[in-house]
């Protein structure tokens, strides 16, 4: 069932209400160290709305409305992956499988910052897939205002890909016009964070304190671990045994696992062996939704052609 005023949303409503009235919360920590890690536009446009919309059903409207828009950009993503549509229905039935992730949920019954940005992030890497990476950059773009963290690792994992594949234009073209529209966050972002003696020892002890489940892996159980871990593999697994058949589709999204399993690599050195406030800010873990989603689909490929007695080799990638 969906769930208000618990978890996230215990701090988002305080918060949205603290933006509407700056004499709520004087020098509460929890408020202070949420606006000095959360930083969006998003928040700005909630604290318009629950001026006008009562924020219990707002924000469960808004919930219903993004989880069907991931699923629905989700379908078409794994429709140009796969190029088969059967296939592509198949992988959204799974998804109603949870998937492992590291610090948060895909699936949390509440409404929270992350499920607003994953219907953008995946159709900006729909749109990079498709070589149309000016779309892709505007999308990017408007997800920055959502939710910077993610919408930076993605950036860079796109970004990475073109400049691998030495597509200078294309990469110019897409970085110019994510950049520009994601400027007024990034560069908010930037002069927030500029101070430095508001993010010192003791802002990483509160921090932990009240975000130990996003940000400090070193707080989850082994439970969590193993899961992603053997997930991880099965992936791993799954393109050694798929990979000299797949798409060229399929091959770009496989690369974005690099850069976003060196995030969490990163991540997991300077939030707990090196605590880095930087990295904290930064909240890498929230990626390893978007990384669960890529490194399904080869796992989701070989179930599937295993199931229907096929081989592994989709036919339209045969030579």
């Amino acid at each position: 069932g969906y769930y208000f005023g618990q978890n996230d949303t215990a701090i988002y409503i305080p918060y949205l209400k603290s933006l509407t009235d700056g004499f709520l919360y004087p020098n509460d920590i929890l408020i202070t160290t949420w606006k000095s890690v959360y930083f969006a536009n998003l928040w700005n446009i909630l604290s318009i709305l629950i001026n006008v919309f009562p924020i219990e059903p707002l924000l469960l409207f808004l919930h219903v409305i993004f989880r069907f828009l991931f699923f629905l950009v989700l379908y078409f993503l794994a429709l140009e992956i796969f190029r088969d549509k059967k296939l592509a229905i198949f992988a959204i039935v799974l998804w109603f499988i949870p998937k492992p992730s590291l610090g948060f949920d895909i699936f949390y019954n509440e409404f929270t910052q992350s499920s607003i940005a994953y219907p953008f992030l995946l159709l900006s890497v729909l749109l990079f897939i498709k070589n149309k990476n000016l779309l892709s950059g505007f999308i990017l773009g408007i997800a920055f205002h959502i939710h910077p963290p993610m919408s930076g690792f993605m950036f860079i994992s796109i970004l990475l890909y073109l400049l691998y594949k030495r597509q200078l234009f294309q990469a110019i073209q897409f970085s110019i016009v994510a950049l520009l529209i994601a400027f007024p966050i990034i560069n908010s972002t930037f002069i927030l964070t500029q101070n430095k003696s508001g993010y010192d020892s003791l802002w990483i002890e509160l921090t932990r304190i009240r975000s130990f489940g996003h940000s400090f892996p070193f707080s989850w159980s082994k439970e969590i671990w193993i899961a992603f871990f053997l997930f991880t593999v099965s992936a791993v697994v799954s393109i050694k045994l798929i990979y000299s058949g797949i798409t060229e589709q399929m091959r770009k999204v496989l690369f974005l696992l690099i850069p976003l399993g060196f995030a969490l690599i990163f991540g997991v050195v300077f939030s707990e062996l090196l605590p880095t406030s930087k990295v904290i800010i930064a909240v890498p873990f929230h990626i390893s939704s978007i990384f669960a989603v890529f490194a399904s689909f080869p796992v989701i490929f070989a179930i599937f052609k295993l199931i229907e007695g096929g081989t592994l080799f989709p036919p339209s990638s045969r030579g």
